[in-house]
């Protein structure tokens, strides 16, 4: 970290409290429900339950929302991208409103 910030080893550190520069405008969301979620659901008769989607055998984490994408790790066992067909983790993006396939990135060893 001394590299990237350009402190020489030794030296005392100071902290600049302040305001952080926007880096970007503000992205709007797209008319997804924001609020308190349900705290229970019914997967049988779809109670609470705006969108599902199958996942590949293993998941990776929990579910990230930004904006209007949800991020999932997952592997590539629903074999989505034509070009990557072998085993693989892959980090999948799918639309908030839906559920719809977005992309998704391999992860290789």
């Amino acid at each position: 970290m001394s590299r990237i910030a350009g402190v020489k080893f030794g030296d005392p550190a100071a902290s600049h409290a302040g305001p952080a520069p926007s880096v970007g405008p503000l992205l709007q969301t797209t008319g997804i429900h924001t609020g308190n979620p349900p705290v229970d659901w019914d997967r049988t008769t779809g109670r609470n339950i705006v969108w599902s989607v199958e996942l590949g055998d293993d998941t990776f984490g929990r579910p990230v929302v930004d904006a209007d994408a949800v991020y999932v790790g997952t592997d590539n066992a629903r074999l989505l991208n034509p070009a990557f067909q072998e085993e693989a983790g892959v980090l999948m993006a799918l639309d908030a409103k839906d559920g719809t396939f977005r992309w998704q990135d391999v992860a290789r060893e």
